[in-house]
């Protein structure tokens, strides 16, 4: 029903039409921008900027992306771009975007979702931390008849200007109070920037820079130590390290005991 802010941004976006080479200097412009702290006016307002400038199906890619294509530039090391070739990670996400049916951005944003996201990761989670409680969870709005319905209605039935769920909204009028209705969107996020700087600091200094992380062959020690100090100082860049800190970790526990080590295959 078109809950998350992406899919509003997609239609917001879809309004501003600029020329390729605009929006080539546009984007550049953008990047020197601060970003702001999580959720900030100023890092909502870069990237909406952002995203009036990219096409549909690369705005969905970069909001998801912890690091976009310029940015892994920096990050990744000779070694891993030779190994990695012309693959774009970019590309396991736009192919569904471009192949979806749907005419409208909001749409097909939602259809991708429902396609990846929401199978591969919303789904997983929720079994994981059910099973783990010996609970069986059932989604109501997953009812495969609710889907289809959805599915069938226009992006105007679902997003009005910046309201999301606009339809479901209305049908809980009298039944829900408005107080619950039109509040923020709550999501499930949990505050990984504050973490970093306090909790987990430690650990996650420790792993991003110690002699066994500094041995692998994939990432500029210069760039993972910028990443550190900035957030240290303010920035957010709590996505970026989480990922990093949870590649270690899972090298540290899957990998490194290997006989054999394993085989680059993009």
């Amino acid at each position: 029903f078109g809950g998350y802010d992406r899919y509003v941004a997609q239609r917001l976006a879809a309004r501003i039409h600029v020329g390729e080479a605009l929006a080539s200097v546009g984007r550049r412009a953008v990047a020197v921008l601060p970003s702001g702290q999580h959720r900030s006016p100023m890092r909502r307002m870069k990237r909406f900027l952002n995203f009036s400038l990219t096409s549909p199906a690369t705005r969905y890619a970069e909001i998801l992306a912890p690091f976009t294509n310029e940015e892994k530039e920096q990050l990744y090391s000779d070694e891993m771009k030779e190994a990695i070739g012309g693959f774009d990670a970019y590309d396991l996400l736009t192919g569904v975007f471009s192949d979806s049916g749907a005419t409208d951005p909001a749409d097909a944003a939602m259809d991708v979702d429902v396609q990846t996201y929401l199978p591969g990761d919303l789904l997983v989670k929720m079994d994981i931390a059910t099973m783990a409680n010996s609970l069986e969870a059932r989604s109501p709005l997953l009812d495969h008849k609710v889907m289809e319905f959805a599915a069938s209605l226009p992006a105007d039935m679902k997003i009005r200007g910046r309201t999301s769920k606009w339809l479901l909204k209305q049908a809980g009028r009298g039944w829900i109070p408005d107080a619950v209705l039109d509040r923020p969107k709550m999501g499930f996020g949990v505050p990984v920037a504050a973490w970093l700087r306090n909790e987990l600091r430690d650990l996650t200094h420790d792993a991003l820079t110690d002699d066994t992380a500094r041995t692998r062959p994939y990432f500029e020690p210069a760039t993972v130590d910028r990443l550190l100090e900035e957030h240290e100082a303010g920035a957010d860049h709590g996505a970026k390290l989480w990922t990093l800190l949870c590649f270690e970790l899972w090298q540290r526990a899957f990998v490194d005991h290997l006989a054999v080590p394993p085989v680059w295959e993009p």
